[in-house]
């Protein structure tokens, strides 16, 4: 069951829109073709653009054999991530 909760704006006396903050979030290893490259997307977006922590991209020689995980709620990409041996 999930829980609908109203958020207020921080600072304001108004109150946004209710949000679902209900917790479901799959993990799964990236398989499709359109799911490696939403993980590669989001990672570009954070790492890269938000971020700037790398300058043009975050990819390198780990991402050939690392394992790349991708978080879903209700069917979207919400986070990404890569495992490899160190």
């Amino acid at each position: 069951m999930s829980e609908i909760t109203t958020i207020r704006n921080v600072g304001s006396s108004e109150t946004a829109a209710p949000y679902d903050l209900s917790p479901e979030i799959e993990v799964r290893i990236a398989t499709e073709p359109d799911e490696v490259e939403a993980h590669f997307e989001l990672r570009h977006q954070v790492f890269v653009r938000e971020q700037g922590i790398f300058p043009e991209t975050d990819r390198d020689e780990h991402d050939e054999n690392g394992i790349l995980l991708i978080a879903c709620r209700r069917g979207r990409i919400v986070g990404a991530v890569r495992c490899y041996p160190v």
